[in-house]
């Protein structure tokens, strides 16, 4: 199915901003040309990662948003020990744990291009706000004590550290269970690669499988071997991102999404407001009846 105009006019503002910054202007007429054909050719999943595979092409280089990548993993790793201060303070590590690790989601190259540094500290600190339903929080922690893999599919750099912090309590309040998390294979938007989960310090909770494509998400059909392998026996997933949540949702796993609602597609169809937190599942939050219609607006059906 196509992708949806909607998305194409999304990419194509990300793409032309980002060619009038950095792509020389004798160049750019042959830029446009090659990432308007190969958008057009990619399937909704595969959007991002084809007009940033010419772009990296045009600029001789494997990470194309290295500097911005750089500057927000630098700005959480300077906050991670006060953040895990105010979580050894929690009566409920777990709850709070997550709460910064959906704030961090704010980080997202291709939706918050405008994103300050003073922005992101800003969201961080005020995560108390953030409320889960209460039931569902329930039979997640439930979940939880029943498991013994446990599986993180990580989303953007930054970000990842909270995800590491996440990680640590978990281990702390639920020793016995082994965690594998999963980064992208190679630098795409603002996605984590293993390079900044090692960073984040995940090597000490977890075992860090990559995907093994360089898909935003984690795109089942492209993923390697080895990822599956971690999917399949994992007992609960607990997916970061709206990436995540755009290829996963309607799989065969027992997903839990944890992300900031940062498309009005998605706030239409899932009742949110704009920026909101959300922690949702396919198998008790009726994910499938409620993005059915607006999946096939976006071409992802």
């Amino acid at each position: 199915m196509a992708t949806s105009k909607a998305c194409l006019e999304c990419a194509r503002r990300r793409y032309t901003k980002y060619a009038n910054k950095h792509i020389p202007e004798e160049k750019r007429e042959k830029y446009f040309e090659e990432v308007t054909k190969a958008v057009h050719a990619a399937s909704y999943q595969e959007l991002e990662s084809a007009w940033e595979r010419v772009t990296r092409k045009f600029m001789k280089t494997d990470d194309i948003h290295k500097e911005s990548r750089e500057k927000f993993q630098k700005c959480i790793l300077d906050m991670k020990d006060d953040i895990e201060s105010m979580l050894n303070e929690s009566d409920d590590v777990i709850n709070d744990a997550i709460k910064f690790a959906i704030a961090g989601n704010v980080i997202d190259f291709a939706t918050m291009p405008n994103l300050t540094l003073d922005d992101l500290k800003s969201i961080i600190n005020d995560v108390k706000k953030y409320k889960f339903d209460e039931e569902l929080y329930e039979i997640f922690t439930k979940d939880l004590e029943n498991a013994k893999e446990i599986v993180i599919l990580l989303d953007n750099v930054g970000e990842v550290v909270l995800d590491a912090l996440l990680c640590k309590k978990l281990k702390e309040v639920y020793p016995d269970k082994h965690i594998t998390v999963v980064p992208a294979s190679y630098p795409i938007s603002s996605d984590a690669t293993p390079k900044e989960a090692y960073e984040a310090g995940m090597a000490d909770y977890a075992d860090i499988v990559p995907n093994g494509n360089d898909i935003v998400g984690t795109y089942l059909p492209k993923c390697s071997k080895e990822c599956i392998e971690v999917l399949d026996k994992a007992d609960i997933i607990i997916s970061k991102g709206m990436a995540n949540f755009e290829v996963m949702s309607g799989s065969k796993y027992n997903v839990y999404y944890f992300f900031l609602c940062k498309c009005r597609f998605y706030c239409q169809a899932l009742d949110a407001e704009l920026m909101q937190e959300m922690f949702i599942s396919d198998r008790h939050s009726n994910v499938k009846d409620r993005m059915e219609k607006t999946w096939k607006e976006l071409g992802r059906i």
